[in-house]
């Protein structure tokens, strides 16, 4: 598809395209289960965190909904009825806009949403108020035509994309871990708290921020306070926050950590392969943790892994770093044939 040309864009104010309305709390133990999508403050699945049957707050579908609070920003498209959570909220078009114009509009939604933190959030009345760039006609209104053709080639191209992936011959990789052993993290890492700095306090910089994502190798914004700073070559867990809990990532470079994240400092020779190997074994072990229990230092230090191990008893490295290094030869492979079609 080609590039867009930005040049002749207007601002529009948000309340002025839409009813911008908020969503309700529902909390777990007043979920029913059911077949309604339940929105939340979530980078993934549409937004979709729960399946429910509660039936009292539900907005058609039809309609965008944008996280306020959380993965602020994060915007999606719904299709089907949903209640939407207290962290996000919906917005219900005042146009005959189409599917295709809605989804033109999330990333911008998405990247205008990036000047709200965490902590400020991006509330109702601020939404409303606030503009977005969108291509206009000449007489100064959205042209929605535009954006539903442009991004109705997009979804044609995506498309395609999609059918040629789908005939590439991925290998079926079954691993025997029959005779894999446990260890604590403890006897392989040494765990140290990540630090609280507020955005507030952030000073624009280089600097990696990691915080409780699972997205973009848990970066989370760049600054310039050099206050706690850790050195590459070690991992990231995130032992807080909704859904990110048990993610780890491995940090080549030096980093800040937020207060959500314990840092682990290897007691043997760690690289990127390896990294790559333990990371989801990371995310296993963290599964008996709760959002509320949370997965403290303490906690963390005490948990086993299950790993490959060698005659003599010991973590296998250099077969999880052999394994790794295959798997990204393998998806490099995959990757060059489709950049062939």
């Amino acid at each position: 598809m080609h590039a867009l040309n930005t040049e002749g864009w207007r601002q529009f104010r948000i309340g002025d395209l839409f009813s911008v309305e908020k969503g309700t709390r529902l909390t777990k133990t007043q979920m029913v289960a059911g077949d309604i999508a339940f929105v939340g403050a979530s980078a993934m699945n549409n937004g979709i965190t729960a399946r429910i049957a509660n039936e009292e707050h539900v907005f058609n579908a039809g309609t965008i909904t944008v996280c306020y609070n959380g993965s602020v920003g994060e915007s999606f498209y719904q299709t089907e009825p949903f209640w939407a959570s207290d962290d996000v909220n919906v917005l219900i078009s005042k146009e005959n806009m189409s599917a295709e114009a809605c989804l033109f509009m999330l990333p911008i939604f998405r990247e205008v949403g990036r000047r709200y933190g965490f902590t400020d959030k991006w509330r109702q009345e601020v939404m409303q108020d606030d503009c977005i760039p969108l291509p206009a006609t000449v007489d100064g209104l959205p042209d929605w035509e535009y954006m539903s053709d442009y991004m109705a080639g997009v979804l044609r191209e995506s498309s395609s994309i999609v059918d040629e992936l789908c005939n590439v011959n991925l290998r079926d990789r079954h691993i025997d871990s029959s005779m894999w052993k446990p260890f604590t993290i403890s006897d392989l890492f040494v765990v140290q708290k990540g630090t609280r700095l507020t955005r507030a306090d952030m000073i624009p910089g280089d600097l990696p921020f990691i915080g409780a994502t699972l997205e973009n190798n848990g970066i989370t914004a760049h600054i310039g306070n050099r206050g706690h700073v850790h050195p590459g070559g070690t991992l990231t867990v995130a032992y807080n926050g909704q859904k990110a809990m048990g993610k780890a990532f491995w940090q080549p470079k030096p980093f800040w950590a937020s207060d959500d994240i314990n840092v682990l400092y290897p007691k043997f020779e760690l690289n990127e392969q390896i990294a790559l190997f333990l990371q989801p074994i990371f995310w296993e072990a963290s599964r008996s943790f709760s959002y509320d229990d949370k997965w403290s230092k303490a906690a963390m230090e005490k948990t086993t892994l299950t790993l490959p191990v060698k005659a003599d008893g010991s973590p296998d490295w250099g077969y999880m770093q052999r394994f790794m290094q295959q798997e990204i030869d393998n998806a490099d492979a995959v990757i060059d044939q489709l950049e062939e079609l």
